[in-house]
């Protein structure tokens, strides 16, 4: 809209600049040309551009506010019922409320700083008029205008300094315009901190991929770390637990595997390589990763949809089998749309435990692609009861045949039977690591 303003506005206003000009020429002297019309132009846009200069800062935290007012706002909505439960709402509704005085203190910034401005310009312009007006009454006293002759060149001037109003007015709607599409641009042109080689090309994946951590460290702080020289591995086709505090740990190596993060100190291997020297694509679509609040749930997607978002060709009956398999089919019947109901944003119509079995629905779909030779699976069940998590893990496990499975869990009785081995994580480090019987040493630190 700003565009489409400028381009309909900025030739007209040149266009009269011009014009009036062209037919002041005759009845204005050098003094004007060359010192008075040039003098003013400067002082107007000077304060013009100071004037969004100063506005600037004012702007920004204004349009700042604004993105806190908009996340604010969409997350009471969601979670109105519990913030009701704690009686916090005059707490709330003051956040609110502060956001919207700070918006409406860095609005008023910005209308002292225009009117004071433009006050500025006023007197600019007002000068110029008022030095043309007496040259034109002087040449009026010399007979060498007439009354009617100096109005129209009056209006000429009139003219000429509403053109001047008009680019300011325009550089104004521009600036403000600009600060919305700045943030857009900073978003739109940002890049992952994690980085491919330009020349990495893909690489030959293995019938089975092993994992392994060499001196890991990491840190999400500086002063707190989460992985302290952790060193383990997971030889290819295995099926590992993770079990340990909350905090120690577990999910960090997940999300190593992954590469969502690079390692500060020490070195990551999938399937024998350095993780840096996969292609990130081809990584990704090597691991199968399911957290616990995972899935992909759009709000007007339906149940059908988003279990087969990870193979949109999937078939009808290959989305009931998944289904079967993650324990979800007879609820989904149950529902008055069945597979048309629709998911709602983040799974909202969906309980905990549905919109878990659906996530992992949505993943054994994934399974069909011959790369996906590593899965990792982050306390997905966790909103389920102890039976319909074994089901469902009895039902998923024969599909894991020949893959590298790591499965982190806080119920050491659902894994015990289904893992090769169990690993203990305490305070970033492989405390301990053997067989299933010994899950319970864990659970007494």
């Amino acid at each position: 809209q700003t565009s489409e303003s400028v381009a309909r506005e900025v030739f007209p206003l040149i266009a009269t600049a011009i014009l009036s000009l062209f037919l002041l020429r005759l009845y204005v002297g050098k003094p004007f040309w060359l010192a008075i019309l040039p003098a003013a132009c400067a002082v107007f846009f000077w304060l013009a551009y100071e004037e969004n200069l100063h506005c600037v800062p004012y702007r920004e935290e204004r349009y700042r506010r604004y993105a806190s007012d908009y996340a604010l706002s969409i997350e009471c909505m969601e979670m109105h019922a519990d913030v009701v439960r704690y009686g916090q709402e005059n707490r709330v509704e003051q956040n609110y409320g502060q956001i919207h005085e700070e918006i409406q203190r860095n609005g008023l910034a910005e209308v002292r700083i225009q009117t004071w401005c433009g006050l500025g310009k006023n007197l600019v312009i007002l000068a110029l008029q008022c030095y043309l007006l007496c040259h034109w009454i002087g040449l009026l006293q010399a007979h060498l205008l007439d009354g009617a002759l100096l109005v129209y060149l009056y209006m000429l001037s009139d003219q000429l300094c509403g053109s001047l109003w008009g680019y300011a007015g325009i550089w104004a709607r521009v600036t403000e315009a600009w600060e919305p599409i700045r943030l857009f641009l900073k978003i739109s042109s940002a890049t992952s901190a994690l980085s491919e080689a330009p020349s990495a090309m893909p690489l030959a994946v293995p019938a089975k991929v092993s994992l392994e951590f060499r001196d890991v460290e990491f840190r999400y702080r500086p002063e707190e770390p989460v992985l302290n020289r952790l060193s383990l591995r997971v030889e290819a086709g295995r099926k590992v637990g993770f079990v340990g505090r909350t905090g120690c740990g577990k999910s960090t190596l997940l999300n190593l595997v992954e590469r969502l993060y690079d390692a500060h100190a020490g070195t990551v291997f999938v399937g024998e390589r350095d993780v840096r020297e996969w292609p990130l694509k081809q990584l990704q679509r090597m691991c199968t990763c399911l957290s616990q609040n995972g899935g992909v749930f759009f709000s007007e997607a339906t149940l059908l949809d988003t279990i087969r978002f990870a193979k949109p060709e999937a078939s009808f009956a290959e989305v009931v089998r998944a289904a079967r398999l993650a324990c979800v089919h007879d609820e989904i019947m149950a529902l008055q749309d069945g597979y048309q109901t629709k998911a709602g944003e983040h799974g909202k119509n969906l309980s905990g435990g549905q919109r878990q079995r659906v996530a992992i629905a949505q993943a054994l779909l994934s399974f069909d692609h011959p790369e996906k030779k590593i899965v990792l699976l982050d306390e997905c069940t966790s909103h389920l009861d102890a039976e319909t998590e074994a089901m469902v893990l009895n039902n998923v496990w024969p599909l894991l045949e020949g893959r590298t499975v790591v499965i982190v869990t806080h119920r050491p009785a659902a894994i015990e039977k289904l893992v090769d081995e169990v690993v203990g994580i305490r305070e970033g480090c492989v405390a301990w690591r053997g067989a299933a019987p010994e899950l319970e040493t864990a659970y007494s630190w």
